[in-house]
């Protein structure tokens, strides 16, 4: 009843541990593009004016003078386009540890690997082994 309590109580730290300081961030990009586009358009104008003089003494004079007015006029659009992606882990996670008998602290450590493989939605598969040659295998609930 006293090894329960005590595995209870490291399963729960570790609950929690893992819960509140060890949650992984998810990874927001954000991508803004603006686009400047300037449209110039020219105009040409030709306008022609005759001048008829009479003179008093019966003769004509003609001037002929052609004008030619240039007008532009710029258009300027700006097109914005934004894009957000969300990344967070979703591949298979390796881990090493290090165990210590708590009642025999004097004894060297023991070694081990787990492997954590996503299953179902946020439910992992979690595998292990280490150096005493113990195999473990369990489930997974990521918060």
């Amino acid at each position: 009843m006293k090894n329960l309590t005590r595995y209870a109580i490291v399963g729960a730290v570790c609950l929690l541990v893992g819960r509140f300081v060890l949650q992984p961030k998810a990874e927001i990009k954000e991508v803004v593009k603006y686009v400047e586009k300037k449209e110039e358009v020219k105009k040409k104008k030709k306008t022609t004016r005759i001048k008829e003089e009479k003179k008093p003494d019966g003769t004509t004079t003609t001037e002929t003078e052609v004008v030619e007015n240039d007008e532009s006029q710029t258009n300027t659009s700006i097109a914005s386009s934004k894009e957000t992606s969300k990344k967070s882990s979703s591949g298979v996670t390796l881990g090493l540890l290090a165990l210590k008998d708590v009642n025999q602290f004097s004894n060297k450590p023991e070694f081990g690997a787990v492997v954590l493989a996503p299953l179902v939605g946020k439910l992992s598969v979690v595998g292990s082994v280490d150096t005493t040659k113990r195999v473990g295998l369990g489930l997974a609930l990521e918060f």
